[in-house]
């Protein structure tokens, strides 16, 4: 698991601290060899710092405000994966759904409509639809996409999957139908985080608090 945070750490100083060679002949070689390359807490140096917003610990490296945001961010992670599986508990925005999506009769456009109800963002994705309203497939998406959710056959399923490698996508959600074993276990070797469910009955975590959900409409 992975969870990622920034701070940032601004150095107003006196004045002009010189030339890199006298400071190196003060300081040592230590000099340029620590993070962000200022030993502001060394005597000679700490003589020209007027003030440090953001903190000293910032400059030295990772501060403990920080550490601490991101302890509790891997916690909330971890109850979102367990209470909603690997891909829907990682609360990505982005989705490409990959079905017949622009035809009102098919699940696939009842799952674009869920995902945006939930606010996700949704790309759609079709090699049947013959109205231009939709990208025919996935290797035709400029955009960065997230996650894969696959309403479409296990024939096609299978070349949606190679896609999804060649374009650097780790996750797909495989609806029922679309999960073959033959789909799963190509989804596996690729080195893909899959998860097998239906977006339409399962409460999806909401983006801006994962510890509530959008609940699904569906009564299960």
């Amino acid at each position: 698991l992975r969870v990622v945070g920034t701070q940032t750490a601004t150095i107003h100083f006196k004045a002009e601290l010189g030339n890199e060679d006298v400071l190196r002949e003060l300081m040592g070689e230590d000099l340029l060899n620590c993070a962000g390359s200022l030993m502001v807490e060394h005597p000679i140096m700490s003589q020209y710092v007027e003030r440090i917003e953001g903190g000293q610990d910032n400059v030295m490296g990772l501060s403990t405000s920080l550490l601490k945001d991101l302890f509790s961010s891997l916690e909330v992670l971890k109850d979102s994966l367990r209470a909603h599986g690997p891909v829907l508990g990682r609360l990505l925005s982005t989705w490409a759904v990959v079905g017949d999506v622009t035809n009102e009769a098919k699940p696939a456009s009842q799952v674009v409509r869920r995902l945006e109800e939930a606010g996700r963002r949704v790309i759609k994705v079709s090699p049947y639809d013959k109205t231009g309203q939709c990208y025919g497939k996935l290797e035709d998406v400029s955009e960065k996409v997230e996650v894969v959710n696959l309403i479409i056959s296990p024939k096609i399923g299978m070349d949606v999957l190679t896609a999804m490698k060649k374009q650097g996508i780790r996750y797909v959600f495989m609806q029922p139908g679309a999960d073959a074993e033959v789909v799963v276990r190509q989804a596996e070797s690729l080195g893909l985080v899959l998860q097998r469910g239906c977006v339409l009955i399962q409460d999806l975590p909401s983006l801006e608090d994962p510890t509530s959900t959008c609940p699904s409409t569906v009564p299960h």
